[in-house]
């Protein structure tokens, strides 16, 4: 039963969804909170099962993140109970575990974010300093219209996509400034090969909304409108290359530059911008793509180089 199951499954979403939401910007490569993976796939499991330990930690593992988090949690006479463990990846060990309780979901929340900052030995430095607003401000007031936001991640973890835009909708119904369920629809619609109009509505709504959302959704939001809604590459990247003085190492910003230099053909800069990327993390498949780019450009002895 389909309703059923989102009403067991909603609370997990969101305790998940919810810390990765409040440590978007800290967080999002040094902890894996069980998303679906290919390996889950291949073990045939479904996007909304739960996985063991070992999946869990292998996954992980795959991801290069230090941290692996789950958890369990209940529900009675209106109070949530929860309940994490925090492991370490690389020696497969229980960091910590904790134990909460409250009436109210997003306290949950901001608890659970503010000892992941000591669990995984933040400096305090960063931790007094940083923006930490309560997770009731970074994403809604209302626990109805985040309930069925959540459900809609379950409808569009199973492809079930029209259903996931009723619950987006109803969620709206609830609080019509959610900025993070204009970006569930939003992704919906390119889902579901929805026309320009409603492609520029969502993105122009999740632009007008997002004023209190992390910088990290903030910051993919002017970038996925400027390229794929104004169809503009220079400002798309011009935005980028400044977020990239603002996060030097993050690497997904510069294979959104290469994408970006490629797309101009500006071979050189991209291959200047994976030879920075390989010396940060050096996996083959920059190499790879250094090669390509010297056959696109007929330069075949230096891609050679690269094989």
């Amino acid at each position: 039963n389909l309703s059923e199951n989102e009403d067991k499954a909603w609370i997990s979403l969101g305790l998940i969804g919810g810390i990765k939401i409040d440590h978007a910007d800290e967080l999002m490569t040094d902890i894996w909170t069980g998303q679906h993976h290919y390996l889950a796939s291949e073990k045939n499991y479904l996007p909304n099962d739960e996985l063991p330990l070992n999946l869990m930690l292998d996954i992980a593992r795959q991801n290069k993140t230090k941290y692996l988090l789950f958890g369990d949690h209940s529900i009675n006479d209106g109070i949530y109970g929860v309940t994490t463990y925090l492991y370490n990846v690389n020696t497969s060990r229980l960091e910590q575990d904790r134990s909460y309780k409250s009436g109210n979901l997003f306290t949950i929340i901001d608890n659970i974010s503010h000892d992941l900052k000591i669990d995984m030995e933040i400096p305090d430095q960063y931790v007094k300093t940083s923006k930490d607003l309560p997770f009731n401000e970074i994403c809604t007031k209302s626990i109805d219209a985040y309930k069925e936001y959540c459900k809609a991640r379950y409808c569009e973890n199973i492809n079930l996509y029209v259903e996931a835009e009723a619950h987006l909708n109803k969620s709206l119904e609830y609080d019509d400034k959610f900025a993070f369920a204009y970006r569930a629809l939003l992704w919906n619609a390119y889902s579901t090969n929805k026309g320009k109009k409603e492609l520029e509505h969502y993105s122009n709504m999740v632009l007008n909304t997002m004023y209190n959302i992390p910088e990290y959704y903030q910051r993919y939001a002017k970038i996925s409108h400027a390229r794929d809604i104004e169809k503009d590459f220079n400002k798309t990247k011009m935005i980028v290359e400044m977020e990239i003085k603002l996060n030097p190492n993050n690497l997904d910003l510069r294979m959104q530059l290469v994408s970006i230099y490629i797309r101009q053909l500006e071979f050189e800069k991209a291959i200047k911008e994976l030879e920075y990327c390989y010396s940060i993390d050096p996996e083959s498949k920059y190499l790879l793509q250094i090669m390509y780019k010297y056959q696109s450009m007929r330069e075949y002895t230096k891609a050679l180089e690269y094989a």
